[in-house]
């Protein structure tokens, strides 16, 4: 969660000058990381707590 909420702000300010196509190309490339990062974060987290 922590790691989202970094990655956003910086991508919304990467992207804030040219909203059209920037914006547009930008979302897949942020759904696609929080997938992938979801459930590494998830397998980190759950051992740690253990």
């Amino acid at each position: 969660m922590a790691l989202v909420g970094v990655l956003a702000p910086s991508a919304a300010a990467a992207h804030a000058p040219p909203l059209p196509l920037p914006a547009a190309a930008g979302e897949p490339l942020i759904s696609e990381g929080v997938g992938i990062e979801g459930p590494l974060i998830n397998n980190v987290s759950l051992p740690t707590l253990k």
